[in-house]
């Protein structure tokens, strides 16, 4: 298939395509979050995925596909049913259904936090064992990551696996709602410095492509609709991007702290601006930035002469706002080092560009 191929990569291969409406498309809702604490629980049985008997799994390990029986059915996708949840080693899930009348797939994703996990034994040193662990009970599917290690620490620092991870993700079959649990982690100080640098990334959303030449496996994303999660994982921004070139900025800089739950819920869409995202163009440099950062709006959509601009850091704190036209300077020589964003909005439309200080 088209973008299963390319996993983990799937964010890189986003950013080289465009979006384009269709009507063969369904996707008419949106994500609502919601974020609260609840005392974390390891899975106390299930099957085990990835970790039985000493496995030393790593992201070459074959995902595992889970079954579903029956199908799931997600609210306003009339005539798809998802027959498998497919999981792999590294931290995404997704289920895919394709229509061979219309040839059209439908891609469901799950992604809670992605580190490119592997097992603790791919380290010498270490004798613990990390483990994927899968559950379906009372109408919910579970699958928890237990004892991970992240494959980015064998290439910073002293090049040693220290740090675990403890998550899962729950999605209940009746309604479609997803959770996202977060458990104890133990992460070192080199790998903090990584996650706030570059990327641990929290989302979830569904995409439809649409296979134009399978002679020549061409396939046209028609739709998309993603929730992301960035910024502080303890009290994280939402964006709803509106354009599919927007997939690869946007992550949180730190892990939640134990207990934080994120639940999504599946709601009819709301959103009514009429915007062609393609008409908005604008840049943002240099990138990363010392002491000034240049903001020019290269074209506005039709009936617009102005927009709102935002910057808020790492924390969703708002820094500036400001009403532009066309260019504006950013002084940021007393800003701390670190992630920023900044965002262009007027009223439903919005779109966020993310640019870090040294």
């Amino acid at each position: 298939m088209h973008l299963i191929n390319y996993f983990p990569y799937f964010i890189v291969f986003f950013f080289t395509l465009s979006s384009s409406s269709s009507l063969i498309s369904q996707i008419n809702f949106e994500f609502s979050f919601e974020k609260y604490e609840e005392e974390y629980k390891h899975l106390s049985e299930g099957d085990t995925l990835f970790g039985l008997n000493d496995e030393v799994w790593n992201n070459d390990s074959e995902l595992q596909s889970i079954q579903l029986n029956p199908g799931i059915s997600i609210p306003s996708f009339e005539g798809i049913v998802f027959t498998h949840l497919n999981i792999t080693p590294y931290g995404v899930s997704y289920m895919a259904h394709f229509d061979e009348e219309t040839m059209v797939e439908t891609i469901f994703f799950i992604v809670p936090l992605w580190l490119e996990y592997i097992s603790p034994l791919n380290h010498g040193l270490n004798s613990d064992q990390g483990y994927v662990i899968y559950k379906e009970e009372d109408g919910v599917i579970k699958v928890e990551y237990r004892n991970v290690a992240s494959e980015e620490e064998l290439f910073i620092g002293d090049g040693e696996l220290n740090s675990r991870f403890n998550y899962q993700f729950e999605y209940r079959i009746s309604d479609s709602r997803v959770r996202y649990l977060i458990g104890k982690s133990s992460i070192t100080p080199d790998m903090k410095y990584f996650i706030r640098d570059n990327s641990a990334f929290s989302l979830i959303g569904i995409e439809q492509w649409l296979l134009e030449d399978e002679s020549q496996g061409l396939w046209e994303n028609i739709d998309f609709e993603f929730l992301y999660l960035y910024g502080d994982g303890d009290d994280p921004m939402l964006l709803r991007p509106q354009s599919i070139d927007h997939h690869i900025n946007f992550s949180l800089v730190s892990v939640p702290p134990e207990g934080t739950v994120y639940e999504f819920n599946i709601s009819p869409s709301s959103f009514t601006s009429e915007i062609d995202p393609s008409e908005f163009n604008w840049k943002v440099w240099p990138n990363p930035a010392n002491d000034f950062v240049n903001l020019s709006i290269e074209s506005l959509p039709d009936g617009f002469t102005e927009m709102d601009l935002e910057l808020y850091n790492s924390k969703g704190k708002l820094l500036k706002s400001k009403t532009i036209q066309d260019s504006y300077t950013l002084d940021v020589k007393s800003y701390t080092p670190g992630v920023y964003f900044i965002t262009l909005r007027s009223g439903d439309f919005q779109q966020t560009k993310r640019w870090v200080k040294n």
